[in-house]
């Protein structure tokens, strides 16, 4: 006789997926640490799946509020953010942080000053304000979430207070740190992304995901949005991309790219797309002597310097910003220079 086939690994929240003599079970462990088990009466894994969901989906509206901590409410939103399509990523990363401090706390026990001491920790430890910011306002996503699901009670909710966030980054890569980070950028695909990212202003994912058919050589456009199959049931939206004009020192890396290239993906190595820029980004700027320079630094330093003689609109399109008052927040800030002419009006009215 045959070896029995393993079910795949199935959980929402603290229930999991089991077989008790071939039958499907939801078993789960209470504060004591015992096994608690239900049987669910299939012998077919994708019914015994779905049955596990109707199980645990019913058994959380039932449970009493007072067991309901941060934790086991994070775990349900979890669950129901992957089922939108949503990437856990972000969620995970700020959970870690949040966990040591509120996992076993009651949403009625948060206070202002228990989120002000988490975040003195945080910074304490060196955290920028922005980290902690977003840290804590995934905590009251958390719980706005719970209300409008009816997980929870409005009137067992508190208010989960927030820092202020950090100054926006004003990092602008000088004339000299661009021609340092060519010179000095010694792989091919890493060359080629910072001249894309630097003529293009667009954001590392749309230039990682770019590929050969987006670019028209003929007419000199390259036309950034890319292929994106709608999906009704995701809940994932993708930033905005433009359609730009292909400039000339652009047009010259790429077709000298091109003519070696071994995939469909402008930015490739070893024959295969590149996944993250990230490691191969910081090793250049440490060879070429740049400090405090991102992939996102590039995106800005082009708004920036297409600031002095772009019109905000052109720039708000090139950019792919949703909404032009996005590229006047960030762009459109006076200087020196935009006060001129005022300085000379009132320096006129003053001279003999």
């Amino acid at each position: 006789m045959g070896k029995r086939k393993r079910w795949r690994r199935h959980h929402v929240g603290k229930f999991r997926l089991g077989r008790h003599r071939g039958c499907a079970v939801a078993f789960w462990y209470d504060e004591g640490g015992k096994r608690k088990q239900v049987t669910l009466g299939q012998t077919n894994e994708s019914a015994a799946r779905t049955a596990l969901d109707k199980f645990a989906s019913k058994a959380e509206l039932i449970q009493p509020v007072d067991e309901k901590t941060i934790g086991y409410l994070f775990e349900q939103y979890l669950v129901e953010k992957v089922k939108d399509g949503k990437n856990p990523k972000n969620f995970l990363n700020s959970w870690k942080a949040l966990s040591p401090r509120f996992n076993e706390m009651l949403p009625q026990n948060i206070t202002e000053d228990s989120c002000r001491d988490y975040a003195r920790e945080r910074f304490a430890l060196g955290l920028a304000p922005s980290t902690v910011w977003t840290e804590l306002l995934q905590l009251r996503t958390l719980i706005n979430w719970s209300i409008k699901t009816r997980r929870l009670k409005a009137d067992d909710a508190r208010y989960v207070w927030l820092p202020n966030k950090s100054k926006p980054r004003e990092r602008v890569m000088t004339s000299e740190e661009i021609k340092a980070f060519i010179q000095h950028a010694t792989t091919p695909h890493i060359k080629l992304f910072f001249i894309m990212a630097f003529t293009t202003g667009a954001r590392s994912g749309a230039i990682l995901e770019m590929k050969w058919d987006q670019i028209d050589f003929e007419s000199d456009v390259i036309d950034l949005r890319g292929e994106y199959l709608y999906d009704p049931m995701s809940k994932t939206r993708r930033k905005r991309r433009a359609i730009q004009k292909l400039t000339r020192y652009a047009k010259a890396a790429l077709l000298d790219a091109k003519t070696g290239a071994l995939t469909k993906y402008v930015i490739e190595w070893n024959g295969k797309p590149v996944k993250s820029i990230k490691k191969a980004f910081k090793r250049t700027c440490e060879k070429a002597g740049i400090e405090g320079v991102s992939p996102h630094t590039v995106r800005h330093t082009t708004g920036t310097l297409m600031r002095k003689d772009v019109p905000i609109e052109v720039i708000s399109e090139w950019l792919g910003h949703s909404n032009i008052e996005i590229t006047k927040s960030v762009y459109a800030k006076t200087t020196p220079e935009y006060f001129e002419n005022a300085a000379q009006f009132i320096d006129q009215n003053l001279s003999d």
